[in-house]
């Protein structure tokens, strides 16, 4: 896992503008992957960011850089709550939620669709797609937009906005570190 692959997949997160970015990273020794998320964890850790491995599975390792503070202010959503409770989200905090979202990773064979709580998606988006998958979806982006688009569409500007931010300053030399907004 590299820096660069940070910056393309977390930007929206490392600014400070999205609650988490979930993306998939090959690895061919897991021991050095666990100390690249250590390594970043302790780089990012003091901007309120953090770094786990969510899901690891035919050499691929599917990895959650996400804002706590921001989580937890998502997860006692009521519209965020109900949905975790549908899907059988028995507890209300966050490391909770995401051991809970580790295990629905480990034991489905479709993929959680309640994850876009975990990324701060919008709650009547993430149920409209629990409950109809596509049928009713007004446009997509980041994610399937069933309501508020024109706010949607803004937000995806935004998240694109960052990560050509990100680029550009990581590629004339600014850190991780120095790219995250702290919280």
């Amino acid at each position: 896992m590299s820096g660069q692959m940070i910056v393309d997949q977390c930007a929206p997160t490392l600014l400070n503008r999205k609650t988490g970015n979930l993306f998939s990273c090959p690895y061919d020794d897991l021991h050095a992957l666990e100390e690249e998320v250590e390594w970043f964890n302790d780089e990012l850790s003091a901007k309120g960011i953090s770094v786990i491995l969510a899901q690891i599975k035919n050499k691929y390792a599917l990895v959650y850089l996400y804002r706590p503070k921001r989580l937890c202010a998502d997860i006692k959503n009521p519209s965020c709550r109900n949905i975790l409770n549908d899907c059988g989200y028995q507890k209300e905090d966050a490391i909770s939620c995401i051991h809970e979202l580790k295990a629905h990773l480990q034991r489905e064979k479709e993929f959680p669709h309640e994850i876009g709580l975990f990324l701060g998606y919008p709650p009547e988006d993430v149920k409209a797609f629990i409950e109809h998958r596509e049928q009713g979806c007004k446009c997509s982006g980041c994610w399937r937009v069933y309501e508020h688009v024109d706010r949607s569409l803004k937000c995806f500007q935004i998240y694109q906005e960052c990560t050509t931010y990100c680029q550009e300053q990581y590629a004339m030399g600014k850190t991780l570190s120095e790219l995250t907004v702290s919280d």
